[in-house]
């Protein structure tokens, strides 16, 4: 049941995000966070980002209101800098 609801909302949050509809922060879920002490800015995860979230400058920054959440960069950090928050 909780899988279910998890695959909604992310799906919600992913079609919110390609047909840009206004939304309400959710809190149930946290998105995801960079370690600035632990980041390399490699530049992995944002080239994984499939919503454009994440910039890389001296460390990687993870924009919360464009994340849907999907994880796809932390499973590419090789220094695993990205946790939830």
């Amino acid at each position: 049941m909780i899988n279910s609801i998890l695959c909604y909302y992310r799906l919600t949050k992913l079609l919110n995000a390609i047909i840009k509809v206004p939304r309400i922060k959710e809190d149930f879920i946290m998105p995801r966070k960079v370690m600035e002490d632990t980041c390399i800015a490699c530049g992995a995860c944002a080239g994984e980002c499939p919503v454009n979230a994440i910039t890389v400058e001296d460390v990687s920054h993870i924009d919360p209101d464009t994340c849907i959440d999907c994880g796809s960069c932390q499973g590419v950090c090789p220094v695993d800098a990205i946790v939830e928050e």
